[in-house]
């Protein structure tokens, strides 16, 4: 009778597996050996985060400590995997200090996250410094069928290894960060992913010339790739386009309709104009976002180079514009007025400053003013808002 009042006062078990539920990795496993009752309870985890934090409790910053721990994570992770229970997984990620000597058991866990049909599997190694990177081998990604649900794929310092069974996979976006990777190889991994819509090339070590090609490519993220110097498109169905690093050579092979780019730069070698060749190729925009904050472009000589652009090109899809890092320069300054006179279809400009120098500022636009006299920040305000006003569009400036 005492067992049996005992019993009543226990939790169900959906209401265990629930707690469970909001328990890290690590956690919710070790409790499942408290109890007989405990170890048949099914951890209803659909993403799975394999670190240092939830394996160990911590984070390390030397990495002699990570490669020293690296056989206790994987021991743990491979516990984790056979006491898993669950139908499917949204996520699978690993990130820990770890290269090719662990290819094997890298291996099965990929194997394992396809098997579990998960959505997203996400390998980042980019703590460890060897030079023999995991190769990841393309082969063990599934098949294009009905309702496949694996789409997402991010590597982070690996390898990729190709081969001729690896053609053909169900990829929607594929994520690339400090990977090597020449034309011929990025070739093969775009034309592999046949529904491929969205690609990031993030810190990669490409060739000087590159390019992209796929017809069915949606998005495209080109991240601090310093190598490069040009990227020729060839993305017909191309509608996003995000570029942050070193200013290069852009040109597109056809005519894409894209809808929204964004633009991040640091470096001075830059002049804010040339950003008209890409607008001018591209018709279709509606949403333009530059995040930097620059003066002007030198040549090798240190001469600033002249930019021309096209005086009488419309945009007439451009409804918003944000302007991050704007700082007032000569430079800035044209390219404002030029959008504010040619995106007839202008609904909102936003002017987001770092700060404002201590010295007033001289501008003019080329098409239609010329100012020899320096105007004070709340004379370039005024001026800004009277244009704003005569194209009925808002400005914010912040």
């Amino acid at each position: 009778m005492a067992a049996k009042e005992e019993d009543k006062g226990e939790l169900p078990d959906e209401v265990l597996c629930h707690i469970l539920s909001f328990l890290p990795v690590a956690d919710a496993f070790s409790l499942k050996l408290l109890s007989r009752r405990w170890s048949r309870l099914h951890v209803p985890l659909s993403n799975l985060y394999f670190n240092q934090e939830n394996i160990f409790g911590r984070k390390y910053d030397s990495s002699d400590v990570l490669l020293k721990l690296k056989s206790e994570f994987v021991e743990k992770v491979d516990w984790f995997l056979k006491l898993f229970r669950g139908p499917y997984l949204n996520t699978f990620m690993v990130d820990f200090c770890m290269d090719n000597e662990s290819a094997p058991v890298i291996d099965s866990w990929v194997s394992f996250a396809v098997s579990m049909e998960a959505e997203s599997i996400e390998l980042d190694f980019n703590t460890s410094k060897s030079q023999n990177l995991y190769k990841f081998p393309f082969r063990l990604l599934p098949k294009p069928k009905p309702f496949a649900r694996l789409k997402h794929l991010k590597l982070s310092a690996c390898h990729l290894l190709l081969s001729p069974q690896s053609s053909f996979n169900c990829l929607k976006t594929l994520e690339l960060k400090n990977l090597a990777l020449d034309q011929t190889s990025l070739d093969a991994v775009i034309s592999s992913c046949f529904d491929l819509e969205w690609l990031t090339l993030d810190e990669c070590e490409l060739p000087r010339t590159l390019r992209v090609c796929n017809a069915r490519l949606r998005g495209l993220r080109f991240l601090y790739c310093w190598e490069t110097h040009t990227i020729e498109l060839d993305a017909a169905q191309l509608q996003a386009f995000e570029f942050r690093g070193r200013w290069l050579e852009l040109s597109f092979l056809v005519v894409p309709p894209l809808e929204r780019v964004h633009f991040g730069s640091q470096y001075m070698e830059f002049d804010l104009l040339s950003i008209t060749s890409v607008l001018n190729a591209c018709p279709m925009l509606q949403k333009l976002h530059l995040a930097m904050s620059l003066h002007s472009v030198c040549s090798e000589s240190g001469k600033k180079e002249k930019v021309v652009y096209s005086k009488n090109m419309k945009y007439l899809h451009s409804e918003e514009i944000e302007f991050s890092g704007f700082g007032g320069s000569p430079d800035q300054m044209e390219l404002v007025i030029y959008l504010l006179n040619n995106a007839v279809s202008l609904k909102h400009m936003t002017l987001i400053h770092s700060r404002w120098k201590s010295h007033d500022y001289k501008w003019r636009n080329v098409e239609r003013r010329s100012w020899s006299k320096l105007l004070s920040e709340k004379e370039f305000l005024d001026s800004l808002r009277k244009e704003m006003i005569s194209h009925g569009a808002e400005l914010v400036i912040c």
